[in-house]
């Protein structure tokens, strides 16, 4: 049995590597964290976290004390940020929004006491 010319030279290519070309140069590695040229949307992430955790705890009445304070930051950090990401704009309607169910319990309980003042008593 001869072996042909073609399986001999199937035979040399599954034998020999692969030959790399010259012009394959692996990419450049990307810019890390924190550089110059790549911001981080850190702060707008940051506004909408705290309006979803403000808006979440006012309207449950759960660490009601916390939510204002997350309320009042995710304001901050959402009107100072408005221009970099639309996360920011969401974290300042969440903080803005999260301030309206504590006006309507404090309403109530306003509107409760003035009908039957003797519940003071």
């Amino acid at each position: 049995m001869e072996i042909s010319v073609h399986d001999r030279e199937e035979w040399d290519m599954e034998r020999e590597p692969a030959a790399i070309p010259f012009d394959a140069v692996p990419p450049a590695p990307g810019p890390s964290f924190g550089q110059p040229g790549n911001p981080t949307h850190g702060p707008c992430q940051a506004a909408l976290v705290l309006g979803i955790l403000a808006l979440v705890s006012n309207v449950l009445l759960i660490f009601v004390f916390f939510g204002v304070i997350f309320g009042i930051i995710a304001v901050f950090m959402g009107a100072l940020n408005l221009h970099r990401h639309p996360y920011a704009k969401a974290g300042l309607i969440l903080g803005i929004l999260s301030f309206v169910p504590l006006a309507a319990y404090l309403l109530a309980i306003v509107t409760v006491i003035v009908a039957d003042p003797m519940l003071l008593l």
